[in-house]
């Protein structure tokens, strides 16, 4: 075996790598299904005045007795909390932030479909609106869910 120096040896792996992947690809052209975990729920959470992303928040989802907590991605400076990989089931789904109030989606609806029986995950945006700084009780906003596709 010939030994190659280390940038070579880089280069080997990053082919190897790529052509990996290429043919990843391919198995959806020739009608095979390929094994990718998907997360049922993913929620961008932004600030309802600002369309930033606060800080730091943290996700729960439910389905009956399954209670899970999100962890936090993110994705072009926003923040992204994910949860519940390849489970179907129909969620409430609350996220809480300092400062904010809860946002919560109830009857989040995720189901498994077409020819490799995948799991359709549904997106949601949660626009938090900040608590109310005199002791009022916070009021839960709601969102919107849309199925990813």
């Amino acid at each position: 075996m010939i030994r190659l120096p280390w940038p070579c040896r880089a280069a080997r792996h990053v082919l190897l790598a790529t052509v990996a992947l290429s043919l990843a690809g391919c198995a959806s052209l020739t009608g095979d299904c390929v094994a990718i975990g998907v997360y049922a729920v993913s929620v961008t959470v932004l600030d309802a005045q600002t369309g930033q992303s606060p800080g730091t928040a943290t996700l729960l989802v439910t389905d009956g007795a399954f209670r899970q907590e999100g962890m936090a991605v993110t994705t072009d400076g926003r923040l992204t909390l994910v949860a519940a990989v390849e489970r179907e089931g129909t969620y409430e789904v609350t996220v809480s932030a300092p400062g904010y109030r809860d946002w919560v989606q109830a009857g989040v609806t995720v189901t498994r479909g077409g020819h490799c029986n995948a799991l359709r995950g549904v997106r949601l945006t949660a626009r938090l609106t900040r608590a109310a700084t005199t002791g009022q009780s916070a009021v839960l906003a709601r969102g919107r869910a849309h199925h990813a596709s």
